[in-house]
């Protein structure tokens, strides 16, 4: 069983966008996302030309103003395996030592399980034979 560091917990916050529409094409135009300064985030040069041809008035758009969006979710779980590495518990965990666990930190198998290696008799031989054996005592 994974040790648990952290419970899953709900987040909820605001995000903050400065938005400017296209006045002739309604829900069309540019979305700026905002820091906690309220001052606009570039990921990338053409943004930043974007939004100076927004606030200059050089692109045709009705400056709508800053937008709060209130958003939330869930932030995982954090666990600890036996080896002592940390994972994220959303979904199913795949650890470097080779143990397996399920998003509740549930060991799925040991990692040295028998059962992993291909060279397991699943029984499948026997019970084929034993339903032969029943289609032919039920032909008669």
């Amino acid at each position: 069983m994974m040790k648990l560091l952290t419970d899953r917990t709900w987040i909820e916050s605001s995000e903050f966008t400065r938005e400017f529409e296209y006045p002739t094409e309604a829900g069309s135009g540019y979305c700026f996302d905002l820091g906690s300064d309220k001052l606009p985030i570039f990921n990338s040069e053409a943004g930043k030309a974007n939004w100076f041809g927004c606030i200059s008035g050089e692109f045709n758009v009705v400056d709508l103003g800053v937008v709060e969006r209130d958003t939330s979710h869930w932030q995982s779980a954090i666990g600890k395996c036996e080896c002592g590495e940390q994972h994220s518990m959303d979904g199913d965990i795949h650890c470097k030592c080779g143990r397996r666990y399920n998003w509740c930190g549930q060991e799925l198998w040991q990692y040295d399980d028998p059962c992993l290696h291909d060279d397991v008799d699943w029984g499948m031989e026997e019970e084929a034979m034993e339903l032969d054996a029943i289609e032919q005592n039920a032909q008669y």
